[in-house]
């Protein structure tokens, strides 16, 4: 396999930096407003990004070239799927609260839209912090693993294996005070949700990452979006569950769209 080394190199940094800040963190046992154990929590949250973007100076000039350019070429990313990567995530929000209300009556998902509409300070604590989430991540995780997967196998397999190792790297986060994983609970149902919802989603992303060739911004807005709908409906477990199984529609048909492509060529 090419890259082998550069891969498991990635995710063993990656993995090592953010657990050990974080059992830290977990052992310290104090809640996240605690200023040392924030600093615990955001170091061990930059990690992905630090190991790609550090890793990425160890390569040739071509690909250290590529790697940046997959950030700044915005040419590579059409106005369509500019839009998708933008209102992609909101629609299947929406849809989800519409399916809910079809099925089982009235939601009160919107209404979380007009509170946070009175609430313009909240409004751009989410969205700042979910700047920063992108930025923390996809330096590493969609810039600098997910091409040198796909240089060896399909993606399909190329998602799985990124999606396992992305879900996974959050699971200490549900055991600090604070976080917004630990008030989902560990091993609860939002806490098998959230770690679905994350590895479906990859599939999502690679695909449009793809149809950009390979543009991080396409793939920086889509998990932006994507953490902003969550956070601006606060939809409910059932509504959740509904996004969920849209997330799997989607990545069948994903899939089913590469078998045929691999198929034809």
């Amino acid at each position: 396999m090419k890259n082998y080394r550069d891969l498991v190199l990635f995710f063993v940094f990656t993995y090592v930096w953010s657990w050990l800040c974080w059992i830290i963190a977990i052992i310290i046992n104090q809640p996240l407003s605690i200023w040392y154990v924030f600093v615990l929590y955001a170091f061990g949250g930059i990690a992905p990004s630090c190991v790609g973007i550090i890793l990425s100076f160890f390569e040739n000039k071509t690909k250290r070239a590529e790697y940046w350019l997959r950030f700044t070429d915005v040419k590579r990313i059409s106005f369509l799927w500019f839009f998708i990567s933008l209102f992609g995530p909101f629609m299947i929000i929406i849809t989800a609260i519409l399916l809910d209300i079809l099925f089982f009556g009235y939601s009160i998902q919107f209404s979380n839209i007009v509170n946070l509409g009175q609430d313009f300070y909240g409004v751009f604590s989410i969205i700042g912090f979910g700047l920063i989430t992108v930025l923390i991540e996809e330096f590493g995780w969609r810039a600098y693993a997910l091409p040198k997967l796909l240089d060896n196998v399909n993606a399909t397999l190329s998602s799985s294996i990124l999606g396992i190792f992305w879900s996974f790297w959050h699971i200490p986060l549900f055991l600090i005070s604070g976080t917004y994983q630990n008030g989902l609970g560990i091993f609860t149902t939002n806490f098998y949700i959230y770690m679905i919802s994350a590895f479906l989603f990859t599939f999502i992303i690679t695909f449009v990452f793809q149809k950009t060739k390979f543009s991080m911004i396409s793939a920086m807005i889509l998990h932006f979006s994507n953490n902003l709908a969550g956070e601006l409906f606060g939809p409910s477990t059932r509504v959740e569950i509904l996004r969920v199984i849209l997330f799997l529609i989607l990545s069948i048909y994903i899939i089913i769209y590469w078998k045929i492509k691999r198929n034809k060529t």
